[in-house]
């Protein structure tokens, strides 16, 4: 509403507290004619479009580390393999 506000002054000249109100009134008449309403809708289609479009990744991601060799250290856990081999 803020940055609403202000560019109203400067592409109109009004005085900030008119602007503020413009843009208050604007906003009213925006949610009383069902723009809340469709916000909701689209939060909610966002919420379905994600969950499903992350679905498909995850299938792949095991899909993928699946088929990469694990050179022998698959059966030990990661905080027992050894940083660096040391050879005499």
């Amino acid at each position: 509403m803020y940055a609403m506000g202000l560019l109203l002054i400067l592409l109109l000249g009004w005085n900030f507290s008119i602007s503020m109100w413009v843009c208050a009134g604007i906003q009213l008449v925006y949610i009383l004619l069902g723009g809340l309403t469709s916000a909701m809708y689209n939060e909610v289609l966002q919420f379905f479009l994600i969950v499903l479009g992350g679905a498909p990744r995850q299938h792949l991601k095991g899909l993928v580390y699946s088929q990469t060799p694990r050179f022998g250290l698959a059966d030990e856990p990661w905080y027992r393999r050894p940083l660096a081999e040391v050879h005499d």
